[in-house]
């Protein structure tokens, strides 16, 4: 018997003859042994475990005897495997870090069954689609473009994949290999928002994967906290999809006189509507329907379109009905208020689609659906821009109404744990950080008092 080396991690073909498939035969397993302890691992080939008889496992163990066909392809595959183990072995052990089964797991499993990051990620595009996330794939399927183009992948004139990337281990993303991607986006043309939100899906992606793979925490390349010195830190952008009015443009706002029917008259009560509904996204009002409106407790009930496919636990939403938000549904509102019908004209019922896409498929009802709220949201964007510069007020968008909103929570003097709530936000910092931005205008008003007073040039 041999003797087992202490602290030495050792890979090891076997046939495992303690259990056995309908056909009597053996599991093919690679046997790791690392301080007198062994976990066992089963060998693959085509994507299947390999199974094989007593005297097919010794035919392929004399080297010396030739062999054929599918034998060949067993014996190599095998052969391959124990290669990976080395290999695996290797690599939880680089830098004089001890071994673990867990970091042997993770790099032995990752190139065994082809898990490269690239892969994963495209993993993760198809269950964001499935799920109807059109939104969110749209913005990782530019994000993967990029990286997969980093990476060396060629596309055609129409934006479709001839050759990938080279394949990468979610270890091999360091913050080195981040910093290395910002550099080549910038080169591209890229701005600080777009780097942000493509860095932010490769976060996204590697929190799955390490989900999956705890033992990839220990690679983690992002920064937790702004300390984290040695982690990538992903760069927020300068652009801003809306700004806040003050209290005096928003009354002005809401006194300009707009003749009902017009798409100006829609346009303005759209964006009071989300204003009065604690920052309603667009999508949500155009997904709004009577059943969520309880009339008795005065209140609207809905989950948020942007949570309701990412947190664990849907948390609806609730807003306190006023006379401004029965008006507004009264002045534009649906006259057919059977329970399933839109609150407002912006989604039509039975929504079916015949519209194809480039590669000549039909685009689902939640590709549809996104089209149409984008396109009213451009709509009303342009009709809002018309009627500000034309009543000496800033050119505002659907977004406006929200950061409107937050800012007045603010200095109306709310805690910031209630203004999270009524926001809907799940995390308090991404309050903070929607909140801070509208902290110049305060700035402004504290020097221009100190300013003001001082008989100075």
């Amino acid at each position: 018997m041999k003797k087992v080396k202490s602290k030495v991690a050792t890979p090891e073909p076997i046939l495992w003859q303690w259990s056995e498939n309908n056909e009597g035969k053996h599991p093919v397993k690679m046997r790791i042994t690392f301080d007198r302890k062994r976990n066992y691992y089963p060998i693959q080939v085509e994507g299947k475990n390999l199974f094989l008889s007593e005297s097919e496992w010794e035919e392929l163990q004399d080297l010396k005897q030739k062999v054929r066909g599918d034998k060949k392809k067993t014996r190599e595959a095998i052969a391959e495997a124990l290669t990976l183990a080395l290999s695996a072995i290797e690599k939880a052990t680089s830098n004089n870090r001890p071994f673990t089964f867990e970091r042997f797991e993770m790099e032995f499993l990752t190139q065994e069954t082809k898990k490269g990051f690239l892969a994963l990620f495209r993993k993760h595009l198809k269950d964001v689609q499935n799920e109807g996330r059109i939104g969110t794939y749209k913005a990782y399927k530019n994000a993967y473009s990029a990286f997969n183009k980093f990476r060396g992948a060629k596309y055609d004139k129409k934006g479709n994949e001839i050759n990938p990337g080279k394949e990468l281990s979610p270890t091999d993303l360091t913050p080195s290999m981040l910093k290395d991607f910002e550099a080549y986006m910038k080169k591209q043309g890229a701005g600080k928002t777009t780097i942000g939100i493509y860095m932010r899906s490769l976060k996204v992606v590697f929190n799955v994967a390490a989900s999956d793979n705890p033992s990839l925490n220990e690679f983690y390349p992002f920064a937790i906290k702004q300390t984290d010195k040695a982690r990538y830190k992903i760069k927020t952008g300068s652009g801003k999809k809306g700004d806040a009015l003050t209290p005096e443009q928003l009354e002005k706002l809401a006194a300009i006189e707009v003749e009902p029917g017009t798409p100006e008259h829609e346009s303005k009560l759209l964006w009071l509507f989300s204003f009065y509904c604690q920052g309603m996204n667009f999508k949500d009002i155009a997904g709004l329907k009577y059943r969520n409106i309880d009339l008795q407790n005065q209140v609207i009930t809905y989950v948020r379109a942007k949570t309701q496919d990412t947190e664990a636990e849907e948390k609806p939403m609730q807003v306190p009905i006023n006379e401004a938000i029965k008006n507004i549904i009264t002045a534009i509102g649906n006259p057919d208020k059977k329970p399933d019908s839109f609150v407002f004209d912006i989604i039509p019922m039975g929504l079916t689609s015949t519209v194809m896409r480039r590669t000549n498929a039909p685009k689902t009802n939640q590709e549809r659906l996104d089209e149409i709220v984008r396109q009213k949201i451009k709509m009303v964007n342009k009709r809002l821009k018309q009627l500000c510069e034309s009543n000496e007020l800033p050119a505002i968008t659907t977004y406006w109404a929200r950061h409107t909103y937050a800012s007045l929570l603010k200095q109306a003097g709310e805690s910031v744990e209630l203004i999270r709530e009524l926001l809907g936000h799940s995390d308090i910092r991404t309050t903070e950080a929607y909140l801070n931005r509208f902290d110049i205008g305060r700035k402004k008003e504290a020097n221009d008092k100190i300013f003001s007073s001082l008989k100075i040039a």
